[in-house]
């Protein structure tokens, strides 16, 4: 869908939805509305051309929002109404994204192999209930830590106080 149209029919879903284009195409437009007298920034905008589904790069990072994750938002923010969306884009809500493969970064791949070796009840912080909560071997968990320090450059984490369940 063409920028032009997706602003047009933001604009008869909620008149105070405004999307700004600028004179800088190295900068993406911005989606904004007045409230209370003040702009508020909501999300960037392709200038030109919306695909309905966000587009990623290999590795998982969004690149470009699509306009179903645009109208969701502003759904769930109750700054349009679900039934006045149908209108203008269809059933958006039943459109299911196409599955996506990525390529994970080294860190993103041994967090993913991380298996827990146990599993171990806990009292919840937040409302005092007993949740099962699992348990992972240190020397994995430590090496993981290593290879962010290094990467960002950081010193490495400490032995111990970082709040996982660790088995000894």
């Amino acid at each position: 869908m063409f920028a032009s149209d997706f602003a047009i029919k933001l604009r008869k879903l909620n008149p105070r939805l405004r999307i700004f284009a600028g004179n800088d195409d190295s900068k993406p437009a911005g989606l904004w509305i007045m409230w209370d007298g003040e702009v508020r920034e909501l999300c960037g905008v392709d200038k030109n051309y919306l695909n309905e589904w966000p587009t990623y790069n290999l590795h998982g990072k969004m690149i470009r929002g699509g306009w179903n994750r645009i109208i969701k938002m502003l759904v769930s923010t109750k700054l349009v109404d679900r039934h006045t969306s149908y209108k203008h884009f269809g059933h958006w809500d039943e459109h299911r994204e196409p599955p996506q493969q990525f390529l994970l970064e080294k860190i993103d791949q041994a967090i993913a192999d991380l298996k827990p070796v146990g599993m171990k009840q806990i009292v919840s912080p937040l409302d005092g209930s007993i949740v099962e909560t699992p348990i992972y071997n240190r020397d994995e968990v430590v090496d993981i830590g290593r290879m962010i320090a290094k990467q960002d450059k950081r010193p490495s984490p400490p032995p111990s106080g970082n709040g996982l369940n660790l088995e000894v």
